[in-house]
């Protein structure tokens, strides 16, 4: 019966060890635009690592419902950069800890003149300092 509690107490912790390493490596998000609220699919999805030159992790497309997973070994283990390329433009989150992220992409316009209805951020140098 004294064998019957450190066996137990290993084999959780041996259960919890594999849990936390199987989840690590791997950031699963989606593609979401901002101006029209919708997933976007077939966007390109490169994740990198800033501590480290930038270096390149992980290059995906996301699915016909905008959902992506990128897998690598150093995921989780620091920062990690996340870019969309949408319309040519490329939209980026940094996060700390692998997790659900989803990367926010807004419509583009090349046209002079325009201004968007929504989500224009403006920047006044007065009030920028």
């Amino acid at each position: 019966m004294k064998a019957f509690w450190p066996r137990l107490l290993t084999t959780a912790l041996t259960a919890l060890v594999a849990a936390s390493v199987s989840l690590a490596g791997t950031v699963h998000g989606s593609v979401i635009n901002r101006t029209t609220g919708k997933p976007i699919p077939n966007t390109d999805v490169d994740s990198s690592q800033p501590t480290q030159g930038m270096a390149l992790l992980a290059s995906v497309k996301s699915d016909a419902q905008g959902q992506f997973t990128a897998t690598h070994d150093a995921i989780g283990t620091g920062p990690v950069l996340i870019r969309a390329t949408y319309q040519g433009v490329s939209f980026m989150r940094f996060f700390r800890r692998a997790a659900r992220r989803d990367v926010e992409v807004f419509d583009v316009t090349r046209s002079e003149g325009y201004l968007p209805a929504s989500h224009v951020i403006t920047c006044n140098r007065a009030t920028a300092r």
